[in-house]
């Protein structure tokens, strides 16, 4: 469940950030029903489809970090919930959930190159 992080950005200091860790096995989640608690959350997506949707209606406001299979970081997008609909399709088979008030600078992110697992135990969804 819990895991420690390690951020590493271009030509900056590495970055540990505590966070828990959760597999998942389907090609979709209502991240509202999983209850996440305050914090920041990593999927590790397992299955073999291409694409895996979050459905973020209806809950917290996340920056969120897309990582290929290697952990190599390639974009970030936001979850600003207005009492709508809101739906994110990706590719990632890491996807990093940081709530929108402790999310990283515009300046960080452009050095962000990758993440690394220090310690982790699993919490598995089907």
């Amino acid at each position: 469940m819990k895991s420690v992080i390690k951020l590493s950005f271009k030509e900056l200091e590495p970055k540990k950030i505590d966070s828990s860790l959760i597999v998942l096995e389907g090609t979709g989640v209502i991240v509202h029903d999983l209850k996440l608690g305050a914090g920041n959350h990593l999927f590790q997506i397992v299955h073999t489809n291409l694409n895996t949707l979050f459905h973020f209606s209806k809950y917290r406001d996340y920056q969120v970090l897309h990582f290929n299979k290697d952990k190599e970081f390639y974009g970030a997008t936001y979850v600003i919930n207005r009492g709508g609909d809101y739906l994110i399709q990706t590719t990632a088979k890491w996807v990093m959930l940081i709530p929108i008030e402790t999310k990283l600078n515009t300046d960080l992110l452009n050095k962000l190159e990758k993440i690394n697992l220090m310690m982790s135990t699993n919490t598995i969804l089907g």
